[in-house]
């Protein structure tokens, strides 16, 4: 009934067309960020999160998003969603970085959740291709970038001037052992260039698993060094796209090479935040690869968080983080032990993360 519903709202709405010329049939022309804030509105953000996402003010969204019901004679917010999904075609590449072809990958970048807030298993194809637009997003945003040209090292334990020189030579593939100590080394004065320079190998590495830091949460605080998010607007929506879909990658590709629970620990550290990535696990819930996962990093985490400890070292809010996944464990962790036949002792211990630390080993 409700899909009988919208078909018949549908074919009495205003067409929505959106071109390389902006939205046509004899309405207002849209402009770029419209259609980004479009494809945002897909994903679910909040007001406040596309605005950052956009460089603008929560006003300004609120007031584009306005503009458009306008058009399209939506009543709300959801119509909208609707006439977006079903309107949008290919996005070409364009100012902030995205680099999406195919209508298809609408799905996927509104991880997991689509018509009606119904959650679904993302399409295989569709995750690599965005995950494979990200890519190309981050080596063409940052093609060209150097090393500060003061930047300096100590020779005795990070390696040669000339190797060095390499990192201040835009282009110049580094060899894996090079890359491997340039993300290493924690004492770089200049850690913001430095990051753009080595990030189009370092992204494809962390896709082939050839990235090995001491943890990834080290390489999470590179990031962080690095203040990615304040990096102008075209460079910062490169990164963060290529994070989410790397995310959605990790959660649904049967051969992700890096372990959701490390991954989680390097984009928390990354992006100074936690529960946004919890957020789209819970919602790949549906998945059982995602499930799957959650069974591995709970038999991980469980012997930190049994002792109210957060599992890697973090530079940002232990107190409430460790909380937080606790409680996040706790509500979604029991069904997936019991589908995958986890052990009777480790479904005790999530069990016991309920009680108040002392009881916990009364039990």
């Amino acid at each position: 009934m409700l899909v009988d519903l919208f078909e018949r709202v549908w074919a009495a709405a205003t067409p929505l067309r959106v071109t390389a010329a902006g939205l046509t049939d004899g309405t207002q022309a849209m402009d770029e960020v419209d259609v980004l804030l479009l494809t945002l509105l897909l994903s679910g953000l909040p007001d406040k999160t596309v605005a950052a996402r956009l460089g603008t003010s929560e006003r300004t969204v609120q007031r584009r998003l306005r503009r458009l019901m306008k058009l399209t004679g939506a009543n709300s917010r959801i119509q909208l969603d609707w006439y977006a999904a079903r309107a949008l075609p290919g996005l070409t590449p364009h100012t902030h970085g995205c680099v999406w072809q195919d209508s298809s990958l609408r799905q996927v970048y509104a991880s997991g959740v689509l018509e009606g807030g119904l959650a679904v298993t993302p399409d295989p194809i569709d995750v690599t291709r965005r995950l494979d637009a990200a890519l190309a997003g981050v080596a063409a945003t940052f093609r060209g970038m150097t090393a500060h040209r003061q930047e300096s090292n100590c020779e005795c334990h990070w390696g040669s001037a000339e190797e060095l020189a390499q990192l201040k030579t835009p282009d110049v593939p580094l060899d894996d052992d090079l890359l491997r100590r340039t993300y290493w080394t924690t004492d770089w004065r200049y850690p913001g260039p430095l990051l753009r320079r080595i990030l189009p190998q370092l992204t494809q590495g962390l896709v082939a698993g050839t990235v090995e830091p001491p943890t990834m949460a080290d390489l999470g605080h590179l990031f962080a060094a690095g203040r990615w998010q304040k990096w102008p607007t075209t460079q910062g929506a490169a990164v963060r796209e290529f994070l989410d879909a790397w995310w959605v990658h990790v959660l649904a590709e049967p051969d992700a090479k890096v372990p959701a629970h490390e991954a989680l620990t390097l984009l928390a550290e990354a992006t100074t935040k936690l529960t946004p990535w919890l957020s789209t696990w819970t919602e790949s819930l549906t998945n059982t690869v995602a499930r799957r996962r959650l069974v591995t990093a709970a038999d991980e985490w469980m012997y930190d968080l049994f002792r109210d400890d957060l599992p890697w070292s973090s530079w940002h809010d232990e107190d409430t983080w460790c909380p937080a996944l606790s409680l996040w464990v706790l509500r979604h962790a029991p069904a997936a032990l019991r589908e995958h036949d986890a052990s009777a002792e480790l479904l005790d211990q999530v069990r016991r993360l309920a009680l108040p630390y002392p009881d916990r080993w009364d039990q």
